[in-house]
């Protein structure tokens, strides 16, 4: 078996981390410790050995189909990239920095690149490897899940510590992760704040074509109908729709916005009468 000296030595602690233990739940992503060439280790005991090769039959023994690879490390020293795409497996190389938060070009590209993969293959697995398989691979994969698939922080921390069988390490990755989550769902509650008196409208109809059913209810005035009911028009000049708004609980809100509407298109009907819709 050939024998190497791999530049630098083996990275450091590589030994104690397993290669990877299993799938994230819900997930396609596969957490492993970055393979290194069959020469670098051959002096190692078999069982510590992983290599591209030993991860491609890892997969296929727990059927799992591997289909692309994302190299995290910031080196190409580790292995040949052919390794894997002689046998048809997807490799993408990002160049991140270790100990520091990667940048949002990082980010950005590593979101894109598993998205575009999950649409061409999406019941392949993707790999995902730093030097350990701990922290840049636990933070981009939590960041996916968190961007992406809208997972609370806490979730996706726990799911990659379970399925790596590490948790990620680096307190302030586990505290960027925590506050874009954060900050995501405060944008999704103000969005949500803002839309909800739009979507109200549209539901009681009052988005229709001019004149709007909010200029036809302003437009109520006092009418006789058959009994001799009087309808009293609202006091002073503050249509009956602003008075409601005040109202606190949206269904009663949207009830009386419904009747009065209605009401307003009897009288619009009633003979003698000039109000139109």
């Amino acid at each position: 078996v050939q024998r190497c000296t791999m530049p630098g030595g083996i990275p450091d602690r590589w030994e104690a981390y397993n290669p990877f233990k299993e799938i994230i739940s819900d997930t396609h992503f596969l957490a492993v410790k970055v393979p290194l060439k069959q020469c670098y280790v051959a002096s190692m005991p078999a069982h510590e050995q992983f290599t591209p090769s030993e991860l491609m039959n890892r997969c296929k023994q727990m059927k799992l189909p591997l289909g692309l690879v994302v190299d995290l490390t910031f080196t190409t020293r580790y292995y040949n990239p052919q390794e894997f795409t002689s046998q048809g497996v997807k490799y993408e190389k990002i160049f991140v920095e270790g100990h520091n938060i990667p940048d949002q070009k990082c980010i950005s590209r590593f979101e894109a690149v598993v998205n575009q993969f999950r649409q061409e293959s999406p019941d392949s697995v993707v790999a995902v490897h730093c030097t350990h398989g701990v922290n840049r691979t636990g933070y981009m994969i939590c960041r996916y899940l968190i961007d992406v698939d809208g997972w609370p922080a806490e979730k996706a921390i726990a799911a990659f510590a379970e399925a790596r069988g590490f948790p990620i390490e680096r307190e302030n990755y586990l505290a960027d992760l925590r506050a874009v989550a954060a900050s995501q769902q405060q944008s999704k509650a103000e969005q949500r704040s803002t839309r909800q008196p739009q979507l109200l409208q549209k539901r009681v109809g009052l988005q229709c074509r001019a004149p709007t059913a909010t200029m036809a209810v302003g437009r109520i005035r006092s009418k006789v109908v058959q009994n001799r009911t009087i309808i009293p028009r609202p006091a002073g000049r503050q249509s009956l729709v602003s008075m409601v708004t005040m109202a606190i609980n949206p269904m009663v809100f949207n009830t009386i916005l419904v009747i009065t509407i209605r009401m307003a298109t009897i009288l619009a009907q009633l003979p003698g009468s000039k109000s139109s819709w």
